[in-house]
């Protein structure tokens, strides 16, 4: 730090990047967190500074976990005469990289819509609302 200015926050910054690139679907799931839920409805939200910081393959797991979080939320909820378990989205990697691209816009508010997806995104949060 006295040979360089800002040395040891770098080294944080960098070594955060490591964890980041190195992490499994473990520490992302962490990051994810239930919003609102009702019937209807599941809320995945996450911070969207972290995930502005992911790489474009870290962006796409974080997607895939949200969608099986919410599959994971209707299936606990359904009643047990209910026989239809199967998935209520098609979880593509096309459709995964669609919605990491919509969210990569430098836009302080964004909203879409996509099939059953709906998402917000403000300057803090990424909240996608799945219909169950």
């Amino acid at each position: 730090e006295q040979k360089q200015s800002g040395a040891v926050r770098n080294l944080f910054k960098s070594l955060d990047r490591l964890v980041q690139a190195t992490a499994g679907p473990e520490l992302i799931v962490s990051h994810l967190q239930h919003g609102m839920k009702t019937k209807e409805t599941c809320v995945i939200e996450w911070d969207r500074r972290w995930y502005m910081q992911l790489s474009s393959s870290e962006k796409e797991k974080v997607i895939f976990l949200a969608f099986k979080r919410a599959q994971a939320y209707k299936f606990q909820n359904k009643s047990l005469n209910d026989n239809n378990h199967t998935p209520f989205w098609d979880i593509t990697k096309g459709r995964v990289k669609e919605i990491c691209k919509r969210l990569d816009k430098n836009q302080k508010e964004l909203k879409f819509k996509l099939g059953q997806l709906k998402a917000l995104t403000t300057s803090q949060k990424i909240m996608l609302e799945f219909k169950v």
